[in-house]
């Protein structure tokens, strides 16, 4: 069976690099209702492992007596909230004794009943007042936020006031950069939002190319599917510790290779991952953007990177505010960064080949 997983928002065999914040989760869900990381916004760009954490939250929940709706950001969230919300509770709200670890799987008993005339901060109380006196906790996790999903301010004050209260509730949310940037931002549209600019704040980077190899020949090897070391090494190179790229390269050359891990099946793996990558993650990442930051990531491909921005405006033939403008949006973005001062770069590993393929 493959051991690795690139399939976006499914929980891989092994998740490296994050083992810090997650025992911190851990902490918080075990000691402390006033724990900061009982409160968490992870941001990242696209592909860099966000809701596979929020995944892995929800299963290390479980062990600590917590019951999870997870949702993502949209016009459906409150109903999809509730849907969820009681199809996971029904049957800790039935029985009348205290549970100290609960499975999803299991809950089959007919909801006690719900007011959909109230709003939801009270409809939402009635069942997390019931849940903490069974001892049981609620974990909400929200993926994909941006600041106009429809109902995420209500969710987000209702929370606060739970906070307050003193009950055993915990939030998660995970976006891009640009629109946790947005969501954190002082203004009247973000009003509802206030109380996250005091969450804890994660912003998940690459892993280490060490920690891959290792993955990669601890993996092969334990699977009978013979890597050497230096072909471990390689395929870590590959990655640039990107984490969907390491889920790809591990994925495709399994799928390529038998007992034993030869280059040339290894290379192909690799070439396939790549192609994968453009599809999944260059191509969805473009949508998101406009077509004027396309046009200023397509002229800094043109370049050896790191480049600098002004060699970027003389080849748009434009202004250094125009310049400027479109600098700070993609850097919000996290597609391109600053290694230094006046240089720009490309974030996510291929990008610039994928970009120069596209003119």
């Amino acid at each position: 069976m493959n051991q690795f997983n690139p399939s976006f928002g499914e929980l891989p065999y092994c998740i490296l690099g994050r083992e810090q914040v997650i025992e911190n989760i851990k902490l918080a869900f075990e000691n402390n209702l006033n724990d900061p990381y009982r409160t968490v916004l992870f941001s990242g760009a696209r592909g860099i492992g966000k809701t596979v954490l929020l995944e892995k939250i929800v299963e290390i929940s479980l062990e600590y007596g917590f019951v999870s709706v997870n949702i993502t950001a949209g016009n459906t969230m409150i109903k999809d909230l509730f849907d969820q919300l009681f199809e996971r509770t029904q049957h800790l709200l039935y029985e009348q004794k205290k549970i100290k670890s609960v499975s999803i799987k299991n809950f089959n008993v007919e909801f006690f009943g719900d007011d959909q005339t109230l709003g939801l901060r009270t409809r939402l109380e009635r069942v997390l007042v019931k849940l903490n006196e069974l001892g049981v906790g609620l974990l909400i996790t929200i993926d994909e936020i941006y600041k106009a999903a429809h109902g995420l301010g209500e969710i987000v004050i209702a929370y606060q006031h739970y906070k307050r209260e003193g009950r055993n509730v915990a939030l998660m949310l995970a976006g891009l950069p640009k629109n946790v940037s947005d969501i954190l931002s002082d203004s009247e549209e973000t009003k509802n939002y206030t109380f996250l600019r005091r969450a804890e704040r994660v912003v998940l980077k690459d892993i280490d190319i060490e920690e891959v190899a290792q993955l990669y020949y601890e993996t092969f090897n334990a699977e009978k599917k013979s890597l050497t070391k230096e072909n471990a090494d390689f395929m870590a190179e590959i990655t640039k510790g990107y984490p969907f790229m390491v889920q790809l390269v591990g994925y495709y050359v399994w799928r390529k290779t038998g007992d034993k891990v030869e280059k040339a099946e290894m290379l192909a793996g690799i070439e396939e991952a790549k192609e994968r990558l453009g599809v999944l993650v260059f191509s969805a990442s473009l949508n998101d953007i406009s077509g004027k930051d396309t046009e200023f990531l397509l002229a800094m491909a043109n370049f050896e990177t790191p480049v600098a921005t002004a060699d970027i405006m003389k080849a748009m033939g434009v202004s250094q505010g125009y310049i400027q403008q479109y600098r700070i949006r993609l850097l919000e973005t996290e597609l391109i960064y600053s290694p230094t001062y006046g240089k720009l770069d490309f974030s996510i590993p291929y990008f610039k080949e994928f970009l120069l393929q596209k003119q």
